[in-house]
């Protein structure tokens, strides 16, 4: 399935394109939106494209298991990170990815961390460059969220090499 763009507006600085604000590809009829972000982050392949090389698991779950993860979304809303948020910060990221040439190479792994109270989600995308090519992504992608306010740091996507993943 390959990214729809149903609004663009560009935003941007003297110096550079900062970000485009990719307005997420509706849900099914009848699937929840809670629904709908667990499984884009359990099938990335739909908005990242399929993992290389072939035969990968499309993405797996470190700390905890698939049917919990709706559990830890649910209490991302209390830090105020909504699924909504999430569902919008993984289309950014596939379009990000998508204007950078970024190819995925390997298995996204979504981490959960929970401690005092506190839930937070570090989903990691690995793609085809070097670690420090992808620390440097990285960098370039939070900053693009922080410009128009959109960082949020109990749901972090990060780029990193297959090796890191």
């Amino acid at each position: 399935m390959s990214l729809q763009v149903n609004y663009v507006r560009p935003v941007s600085r003297a110096d550079r394109l900062v970000t485009i604000m990719v307005m997420p590809v509706p849900t099914a009829e009848g699937v929840s939106e809670l629904a709908a972000v667990v499984d884009l982050l359990r099938y990335p392949a739909v908005l990242f494209g399929a993992p290389r090389p072939e035969g990968k698991v499309d993405a797996r779950c470190k700390y905890t298991n698939w049917d919990q993860v709706d559990q830890a979304l649910s209490l991302l809303e209390s830090r105020n990170v909504s699924v909504t948020y999430v569902r919008h910060l993984l289309h950014l990221a596939a379009c990000f990815a998508q204007r950078h040439g970024l190819r995925r190479e390997g298995t996204a792994t979504l981490t959960l961390f929970e401690h005092e109270n506190i839930t937070s989600i570090r989903y990691e995308v690995p793609v085809d460059v070097s670690r420090e090519a992808a620390l440097e992504w990285t960098s370039e992608f939070w900053g693009e969220l922080a410009y128009v306010d959109l960082l949020q740091p109990n749901f972090l996507l990060s780029f990193v090499d297959e090796a890191s993943a």
